[in-house]
Parts: structure tokens; C-alpha cells; sequence
């Protein structure tokens, strides 16, 4: 993913955007990372707003996460809005029109 800078003008520089993404469960998040192409496991992050501020922290200000709609997603980002670009609670039971449409 490649954002520009917003405000530059034509053929400005790009700032290259890893996608962080976690895989909520109960007592800890699973973390993954895309980064230039490469696929890297973080490892696992508790499920307590002082682990999940220390996750923060280490974020990129240009980082966008992606993190699982389960029951405690909505609280996980807002804990991590401020340290990233984008937070997104993603639902892979939700699908588009289009994808339900028969073929």
C-alpha cells in the first residue's frame, strides 16, 4: 500500500504504509505485519489496555491496523487510533452485495 503525502504536489514523494493486523482472541492478540512486500509474525500482544498501549507505541504514524470484529475490537481500537493512521475493525463474515450475488 503507498499513501502520498497529503498537500504535495504531483510526483511527490510516497510514504509506504504497513498493514499491521490482529487476530483478537480473549486474553491476547496475534499479530501479524505487511511490510514492503514481506509477511512478518509480531508475536502475541495481552489483552490489557497497558499491553495494548505498549503495542501502540510501537506503531508508525503512517501504520494502518486492521484488527478482528470480535467482542472486545471496539475497545482494542480506540486504544490504538492515536499511534496509527488508520485503525479498521474488519468482519470476515460481512461480504458485499456483489459477492453474494449467484452466479
Amino acid at each position: 500500500m503507498v499513501l502520498m503525502h497529503s498537500g504535495s504536489p504531483k510526483g511527490a514523494e510516497k510514504i509506504a504504509a504497513r498493514v499491521i493486523g490482529m487476530d483478537i482472541h480473549r486474553t491476547f492478540g496475534e499479530v501479524v505485519s505487511w511490510d514492503e512486500g514481506q509477511l512478518t509474525r509480531g508475536g502475541r500482544v495481552h489483552m490489557t489496555r497497558t499491553a495494548q498501549e505498549g503495542f501502540g507505541k510501537g506503531l508508525r504514524s503512517t501504520d494502518e491496523v486492521v484488527i478482528e470484529a470480535t467482542g472486545n475490537g471496539m475497545a482494542v481500537s480506540r486504544v490504538l487510533s492515536p499511534f496509527a493512521a488508520r485503525v479498521v475493525i474488519a468482519n470476515p463474515l460481512c461480504r458485499s452485495r456483489r459477492s453474494r450475488t449467484p452466479t
